[in-house]
């Protein structure tokens, strides 16, 4: 994305709007002042003698039968897999239960966490500091900017505006912004219908592909659907139907060739007056 904003830009430094997450807020939303220092870990040596505690020192297999007495805490997903030493990933299982369990006897399904996307937004940032010379700034201020001094609705877009600014400064709002949609690089869906009975065509239909961006009498948008008929469904980058069965036999003009990452031109619906002073943003 670096990269693509730079060849059409000039570009001269990086502003870049970042955010911390609050796991333990997260996680338990009434904790306040001192109620960080006392978490549910709190007082145990470990966290594998917290999930014995937190489980009664039983097996929490459900499995009926006797049990062992020797307990084993078990990472429900693995780490290989991307699973965490948090509490919330693991439990308590038998010995036998546990043998069970590694030999595919049964299962036990995974609960999603509710704080690895924060966990992998903090990494990413952390990386991003290191790798990526750039002004940081945080949502405050970008809020403070949009609302305040430009006076704009919440969109991405003019959230971008707002970070650019300097204090002071006030902008023209341009009338059109990019959009960009990432697709894959093939036609991987072969077939449709309940028994894979309809075969779909691939490849270039009409010297066509799919996510070709053409024009037709009916309308401009990308080609979403083909037929050898020769009637194709168009759709603009945001998904939205142009014409669901526009003729490209005739009068079809390929605009654009399908790449990975498609991208449009994009009229903003509704532009606030502009700003009284100030330059015009580039």
């Amino acid at each position: 994305e670096k990269n693509a904003v730079e060849s059409i830009l000039p570009i001269h430094r990086w502003k870049v709007e970042t955010a911390s997450f609050d796991i333990h807020k997260i996680t338990n939303p009434e904790v306040t002042g001192t109620g960080y220092q006392s978490g549910a870990q709190k007082d145990f040596y470990n966290v594998k003698s917290y999930v014995l505690h937190r489980d009664n020192y039983k097996c929490q297999s459900g499995r009926k039968g006797k049990h062992s007495q020797k307990l084993h805490v078990h990472h429900i997903q693995f780490r290989s897999n991307g699973g965490t030493d948090t509490p919330s990933n693991l439990i308590t299982l038998c010995e036998a239960c546990h043998a069970d369990l590694h030999a595919g006897k049964f299962d036990i399904k995974a609960k999603r966490s509710r704080t690895k996307h924060a966990t992998e937004m903090g990494i990413i940032k952390s990386r991003l500091k290191i790798s990526w010379l750039f002004i940081e700034t945080f949502g405050y201020e970008t809020k403070y900017k949009r609302e305040q001094i430009l006076e704009l609705p919440k969109e991405h877009y003019y959230d971008a505006v707002a970070i650019c600014l300097e204090d002071g400064e006030l902008v023209e709002i341009n009338s059109s912004v990019y959009f960009k949609r990432h697709v894959s690089k093939g036609d991987y869906q072969l077939t449709k219908g309940a028994r894979s009975e309809k075969k779909i065509p691939v490849g270039k239909v009409f010297g066509l592909r799919k996510h070709d961006f053409i024009s037709t009498p009916q309308g401009d948008g990308f080609v979403k659907g083909k037929r050898s008929s020769g009637y194709f469904a168009l759709e603009t980058i945001t998904g939205e139907t142009v014409h669901a069965s526009a003729n490209v036999k005739k009068s079809a003009v390929r605009i654009k060739a399908r790449t990975t990452t498609l991208t449009q031109k994009w009229r903003v619906q509704a532009i606030p007056p502009p700003a009284k002073a100030g330059g015009i943003l580039a």
